[in-house]
């Protein structure tokens, strides 16, 4: 087994890693003894960063890496009304494809609990990226 630790916002958060790729066990303690004060927010949550110890070594695996890679590029989009273009569509797209090709088994779910977006929102959103052409090839 394998840990990690970060700090965010106050809170000091040990993650357990195991054969597999998502942690076994995630432990949240107050690091501070004053972030504990009005409890652990959901955007902490959210910035708990779940990326294996492997994919950051220069040996892991690639196509693991290549899904981060676009996760990251996603995550610069800003979220809201008007924040779907085609350059969004496009990257999408591409994480989607990304998740296939690290063989993700919810491809939506990961990307939608990445993005901090609703799963029927991307599901939509991959939708429209499908009725554009985005999802056909890797060329467009």
């Amino acid at each position: 087994m394998e840990e990690t630790t970060q700090v965010i916002d106050g809170w000091t958060v040990r993650l357990v890693w195991g054969q597999g790729f998502y942690p076994v066990a995630i432990h949240i303690t107050d690091a501070t003894g004053k972030a504990g004060q009005g409890g652990i927010t959901s955007t902490v949550l959210r910035e708990i960063d779940l990326l294996h110890p492997m994919l950051q070594k220069p040996d892991g695996n690639l196509a693991q890496k290549e899904l981060w890679e676009h996760v990251a590029k996603l995550r610069e989009f800003p979220q809201g009304r008007g924040s779907v273009t085609d350059e969004y569509l496009r990257a999408l797209a591409g994480a989607y494809r990304a998740c296939g090709e690290a063989f993700v088994r919810e491809p939506v779910k990961l990307l939608a609990d990445k993005l901090g977006r609703n799963r029927t929102t991307l599901q939509s959103h991959l939708t429209r990226a499908r009725k554009l052409g985005y999802l056909d090839s890797h060329d467009k």
